[in-house]
């Protein structure tokens, strides 16, 4: 291929990796990625992606679903070698989820702003990176959870369980943690700690 072609393909392939995609809800192409510039990323895989729609939970099977397509969304990021990202990022926000047994459920990066924890089970979740400002996990079981680099601002973890918890690098400005188990928790690198006591 001629140094002229070459660049003609390479052009066309980033241009194509950097449209932005609009609202798919409802749309027959709903599994159709977010695309993402090359760019956002090789800088910071989770910073930049083009939300997902918000879904509504109604029962487990409605997460399972949803926790799919994050899985094949999550994996495109991340791979370096993927041109496309696939699937969809995961828009949790503003559901009430209070109870449910989430333990070990990966939402790395996933939207869960405003999200209701409070009594879940949720030993050894992965919720690395995710936007969980304004969540509530009042009473919840969070034993060996990854929260790194999480945002939890103005997020409240009263009487939660958090033993041997990741929180390394996570932003926590505001983070009501009154009466919190944190034993064994790595908080290195969180930002504006507040630990009531």
């Amino acid at each position: 291929m001629s140094e002229i072609e070459h660049s003609e393909h390479s052009e066309h392939r980033d241009q194509s990796r950097s449209i932005e995609a609009g609202d798919l809800a409802g749309h027959p192409a709903a599994d159709v990625p977010a695309i993402a510039t090359p760019e956002a990323v090789k800088e910071d895989p989770l910073a930049k992606v083009i939300p997902s729609p918000r879904v509504t939970l109604t029962c487990r099977e409605d997460l399972d679903a949803v926790l799919k397509k994050h899985q094949s969304w999550y994996q495109s990021v991340v791979d370096p070698r993927a041109n496309l990202l696939w699937g969809h990022r995961a828009n949790l926000s503003g559901q009430d989820m209070s109870g449910w047994n989430l333990e070990g459920v990966d939402l790395r990066g996933a939207d869960l702003t405003n999200v209701r924890f409070d009594g879940c089970l949720m030993q050894t979740a992965n919720l690395a990176g995710a936007k969980l400002a304004g969540a509530s996990f009042i009473g919840a079981d969070l034993f060996r959870a990854n929260l790194s680099r999480a945002n939890l601002t103005t997020t409240v973890m009263k009487k939660a369980n958090l033993k041997e918890s990741n929180f390394k690098d996570a932003l926590m400005e505001r983070t009501d943690m009154e009466e919190a188990q944190t034993e064994g928790a790595n908080f290195t690198g969180a930002r504006q700690v507040l630990v009531k006591r």
